[in-house]
């Protein structure tokens, strides 16, 4: 049975067996390990990426929109946010698009003991790939950033060898911002650079056409994450054909 195949009682069972590194042991193993916030800066590409998706029709929205206009993109849900809508993320991961793993319920990791921790990240692997039926892309996303070394460590023991951040939001989550405003923050990327958005606020699915043809026409391409940092992605036997960037929908 592989790690992300346990169950919670399962895996609590056997993480005095030594499955889960104690702290002192993730530090060590952290210390070679950083999270990534951007790819070479040597193309003009761009990695969209749409974290949590809490509100189901705003993510299909966005979905619908990757779809027409031919973008790739990557998706981060928190696990308790795709069992809303099972059937819009198993079309998310049949049309090709890599989901990462972004926990669980979404809770602050540095908050947590390392039981816990282990447990959002086996949890959220579980509950993904039995949605969706393909391998989940081995990156995560903690949840608002929060990470230290012991979580890149722990991540990486349980499959998760990337820690993923961002290096350009368009600050979607504010409910002050006007459309304009998120459009100026979205558009400060840079060749390389992994763009934040959500899955859940309003505004997003407005304004993301603009984003989209404002890059377009300064010569950039949308890949996605395994494309922008050259990560084996599907997994050897997964048949998905990944979406691969374009300069312009086919």
């Amino acid at each position: 049975m592989s790690i992300h195949q346990l169950t919670r009682r399962a895996f609590l069972a056997v993480a005095g067996q030594g499955v889960l590194l104690s702290v002192a042991a993730s530090v060590a193993r952290a210390a070679a390990a950083a999270p990534v916030f951007h790819g070479p800066r040597d193309q003009r590409v761009i990695a969209l990426t749409i974290d949590d998706g809490w509100s189901p029709g705003r993510t299909r929205a966005i979905f619908d929109i990757f779809e027409r206009l031919g973008v790739a993109a990557t998706f981060f849900p928190y696990a308790e946010a795709a069992e809303l809508d099972r059937g819009l993320w198993r079309a998310i991961a049949d049309a090709g698009y890599p989901i990462g793993n972004h926990s669980r319920s979404h809770p602050v990791m540095t908050t947590l003991g390392p039981e816990a921790r282990a447990a959002e990240l086996v949890e959220a692997r579980a509950l993904i790939e039995t949605t969706t039926g393909r391998a989940m892309l081995p990156v995560f996303r903690p949840p608002y950033g929060a990470f230290d070394p012991a979580l890149v460590a722990l991540a990486a023991n349980l499959g998760f060898p990337t820690v993923l951040l961002w290096d350009t939001s368009d600050a979607d989550t504010s409910r002050q911002a006007t459309p304009e405003q998120l459009i100026a923050r979205a558009l400060r990327g840079q060749a390389g650079s992994v763009l934040l958005a959500h899955g859940g606020p309003a505004l997003t699915p407005l304004i993301l056409p603009t984003v989209i043809a404002r890059y377009r026409d300064l010569g950039f391409r949308f890949v996605s994450v395994p494309e922008l940092l050259g990560l084996a992605w599907p997994a050897a036997g997964d048949p998905v054909q990944v979406r691969i960037g374009a300069s312009r929908p086919t």
